[in-house]
């Protein structure tokens, strides 16, 4: 069984730790993942000031992480009446995935956006096996196609 929580500061570890997978995930020249302090300090705002949800797996007594959410809330850059929630990440362990624990994330942070936010953006990485469908399902249209030039 899955369930969707804050995040807390104890849980930075293992956010760290998928931090990490993700960055590799993302294939590219220059890691997203610089290195723990920095890591931990953008986390540490995240969860404090911001939108960060983690789902956790319950194993009799046991309780296992295995993917977040986060995104940043902020008046938009041209409207500062229009507050907007932009998703930072959203991860789910491989092997957790198609388990309903990355819907449920989805899910959560959707609902927070509507109780705090004016705009919900998201996005999807290129590899990550997710059908669009899910986003528009739930309200989303496509407005904005995201590239990647990578000049060092």
């Amino acid at each position: 069984m899955y369930s969707i929580r804050e995040a807390m500061l104890g849980d930075i570890p293992d956010i760290l730790n998928e931090l990490r997978a993700f960055s590799d995930f993302y294939k590219t020249k220059m890691p997203m993942f610089r290195d723990v302090d920095h890591s931990t300090k953008v986390i540490t705002d995240m969860i404090n000031d911001h939108s960060f949800y983690v789902a956790v797996k319950h194993h009799e007594e046991i309780f296992e992480t295995v993917g977040f959410i986060a995104g940043y809330m902020f008046p938009h850059i041209y409207n500062p009446d229009i507050k907007t929630l932009v998703e930072s990440f959203w991860w789910v362990r491989p092997e957790h995935r198609r388990s309903g624990a990355g819907l449920m994330l989805l899910d959560t942070y959707i609902e927070f956006g509507k109780k705090n936010a004016d705009w919900v953006i998201m996005t999807i990485e290129d590899e990550m096996p997710i059908d669009p469908k899910l986003l528009i399902d739930r309200g989303f249209r496509l407005k904005e196609t995201n590239y990647i030039m990578e000049v060092h």
